[in-house]
This record gives C-alpha cells, sequence and structure tokens, in this order.
C-alpha cells in the first residue's frame, strides 16, 4: 500500500491530537476541531465513498499503534478539558505549558462559548476513539492487560459492563428479541438508550453472577468482574475532582454520559430492525454493514460488523465488508448519527431498506416473527399509527 493512501489509518490519533491542542488553544479552536470532525465524518465520508481493499501490514501496525496510544490519548484530553474547569495546575500543565511558550486556553471565544462546545467534544472521542478501541480490546480475551486497558477505555463513558454483556451476551444473542442491544424495529434511539442502558447492566451482572456460582465462588466479591469494573470509573471521577474539584466531577459525568449516548446510538443503527429466530445461526444478515472508507479508518473497521459477528475472535484490520451478504448502511457512521438524532427522518432513511431485508434476506422462521409482531413495512404508510401498532405489539410478546 502506497504510503500516500495510509494517513486514513492514522484517523483516529490525528483526531484526539487536533482535539487536544484544540482545548489547550480554547476559544474558536474548540468549534473548529468539532466542526472538522463532523465535515471529515459526513460530507467527505459520503464523498470519498467505499473501499474495499485488503490491508498492507504498514496499515496494520498503525491499527495497532492507535489502540496503544488510545488511553494515555484519552486520559490527557479529559484533563485538558478538566482544566477548563478549575484555575487551579494541580498536575502542573500550566505552567509546563508557560516554560514552552504556549499559553494555555487564552484564544478569547468572543460571542461563541467554548466550553459547551468542548463537552460535545470530547464526549464524541469518548465514543468514536475511545470506545472503538476499547471494543476492539476487550475481545482480545486471551490478553489479561488488552482486555484491562479495554475496560479502562469504557470507563470513560461509564461502561465497563459493556465488556462483559457485549462480548459474552450479545454476540450469542445478536438479532433476538430479548437481546438488549438490538433496536427493535420503529424504536426510537432515545427509547433504545433507556432499555439497552438497563438491559446490558443487568445482563452482565447474571453473566457474572452465573460465572462464579459455576466455580464455587461468592457473586459479591472482587472476583465479579461486573462489580470491579465500577472501580475504574470511580477512579477516573476521583481523579476529575482532584483535579477540577465538583465542577470537574459535574463536568466529566455529564461528558461521559454525553459519549455513552452517542456510543449507544452506534449500537442502536447496527443491528435495527433485523430479526433472528431462536436456536439459528448467526448471518450476516443479521447486521448492518459499512464499508465506507472514513468511516472505518475512524472507528478501528467497527463498520465492518457483518464479518465482526460471523468472526468475533478476529481483530479489526483482518475483517472485510460483508457485500452483498449483508443489509447496508444509506451513509457512514457519523451521518447515520445524526440521522438517528431525528427518529422520524431516521426511519424514512431505513426502514425501506429494511422492506427490502424482509423480502431477501430473511428466513421464513424470521418472517414469521416479522409477522407476529406486526413489524412488516408496507410500500406507503402513516408512520406514526405504524408506531402505535408496533409499541402494542412489542409489549404483547
Amino acid at each position: 500500500m502506497a504510503p500516500r493512501v495510509l494517513w486514513r489509518y492514522s484517523i483516529p490519533i490525528l483526531l484526539l491530537l487536533g482535539a487536544i491542542a484544540s482545548l489547550v488553544a480554547g476559544g474558536i479552536y474548540v468549534w473548529l476541531a468539532l466542526v472538522a470532525i463532523l465535515i471529515l465524518g459526513v460530507p467527505i465520508d459520503e464523498a470519498i465513498g467505499d473501499d474495499r481493499h485488503h490491508l498492507s501490514n504498514a496499515a496494520k501496525s498503525l491499527f495497532v499503534l492507535n489502540l496503544v496510544v488510545a488511553l494515555p490519548l484519552v486520559m490527557l484530553l479529559t484533563v485538558v478539558q478538566l482544566y477548563h474547569f478549575t484555575i487551579g495546575d494541580t498536575l502542573g500543565l500550566r505552567s509546563f505549558l508557560a516554560s514552552i511558550g504556549i499559553p494555555f486556553g487564552e484564544v478569547p471565544p468572543g460571542w461563541l462559548p467554548a466550553e459547551p462546545v468542548a463537552i460535545l467534544l470530547v464526549a464524541e472521542l469518548y465514543a468514536s476513539a475511545g470506545v472503538a478501541a476499547g471494543h476492539e480490546l476487550v475481545h482480545w480475551t486471551s490478553n489479561r492487560w488488552a482486555v484491562m486497558v479495554g475496560r479502562f477505555l469504557l470507563a470513560f463513558t461509564l461502561d465497563t459492563s459493556y465488556s462483559i454483556s457485549h462480548v459474552y451476551g450479545h454476540h450469542r444473542t445478536v438479532g433476538l428479541y430479548r437481546d438488549p442491544a438490538t433496536a427493535r424495529r420503529n424504536e426510537s434511539v432515545y427509547g433504545f438508550f433507556v432499555r439497552t442502558n438497563i438491559g446490558q447492566i443487568r445482563e452482565a451482572f447474571q453473566i457474572e453472577a452465573e460465572r462464579l456460582r459455576k466455580k464455587g465462588q461468592a457473586v459479591v466479591s472482587w472476583r465479579n468482574r461486573a462489580i470491579r469494573g465500577q472501580l475504574y470509573s470511580l477512579a477516573i471521577i476521583v481523579a476529575a475532582y482532584l483535579i477540577a474539584g465538583w465542577a470537574g466531577v459535574g463536568i466529566f459525568l455529564l461528558t461521559a454520559l454525553l459519549g455513552r449516548f452517542t456510543h449507544q446510538s452506534i449500537t442502536f443503527f447496527q443491528h435495527y430492525g433485523l430479526v433472528r429466530a431462536e436456536g439459528t445461526p448467526i448471518a450476516a444478515r443479521h447486521s448492518w454493514d459499512s464499508a465506507r472508507l472514513v468511516s472505518n479508518a475512524a472507528l478501528h473497521n467497527v463498520p465492518h460488523h457483518a464479518q465482526h459477528h460471523l468472526s468475533g475472535s478476529k481483530r479489526s484490520w483482518e475483517l472485510p465488508a460483508a457485500g452483498d451478504a449483508s443489509p447496508n448502511l444509506p451513509v457512514g457512521y457519523r451521518g447515520m448519527f445524526l440521522l438517528s438524532l431525528m427518529p422520524r427522518r431516521y426511519r424514512k432513511a431505513v426502514n425501506p431498506i429494511l422492506r427490502e431485508w424482509d423480502k431477501n434476506f430473511a428466513s421464513e422462521a424470521e418472517k414469521a416473527l416479522i409477522r407476529q409482531r406486526g413489524w412488516e413495512i408496507p410500500e406507503n404508510f402513516n408512520w406514526r399509527a405504524r408506531i402505535r401498532r408496533t409499541r402494542i405489539a412489542d409489549a404483547a410478546e
């Protein structure tokens, strides 16, 4: 692969470094960093389009480098953000920057307040750069240190339970009605966010309780990974307090929750509306796939989601696009995130593709489940009325 092409696999590092630099500068630069991410993630992603090539060894090395530096860069990003909400210098960051001639956050914001935008910027990177890397690492189940680093990255969105529910729950129940991480047809991202968080946390604790009971060990103990994982987030909260007091705690919690919403919005459209019958094998058709070049480069190939579910043990750089074997998202991942915030527009964009999925992908057993739940999608129908009927069907099941 030519060196000029390798830039794409540096995107996560460059985004984190750019965000850190913008927060150090302050003011209008924070806005520019967020706008740059949106431009890269939507119009540029769509303009460049799909990419289905196989990675070179050099590209694979950059993938690994992204994983190695993700945690220290996310930690530095958090520290720099918190410094905007304190006049103290607990870690000596201001003094160090001043010693090399860099004033901290002194670019005037003018009529554009930088702090709220900084929260959105950091939250977005918690989800894209942090959770995407953490997701990859928690799948390296034979590598204890990789899993620990992955869980620490997930702790920045207060979601270490995800490392258990996703690997040991979702990868077995994907597409089933009882899977908390599979969005139901016509469900909004907001309703899904509440349901999936409750369901995934409950599932993680249930999985751990069952694992420990089989070993004859106490459920409430240090061996419980679901309990132990909460200490990762607690450690970050304590660090936020030491750096910026209670204001720092509040800012971190708000940023973490927004980051968690962004991450779960991605989970929302990865399996939205797809159906799998109990006892049947997982197939490529049970995941929405995307071959968008920028989306995959920025998110460690997470958009190659169908192959991820078929080969969960494979490293992210080994995953090809599914092509015609699975339904494909109409736009890249950041575009889908923005669409998901507008439920009506999201359904108008995605449900017609679901209608084709019902015809061309669904098995006879899956078609029967779709009819049973009232999930058929006619050519023309009243969106609001359809949602009401679907909710009644969901409640009955």
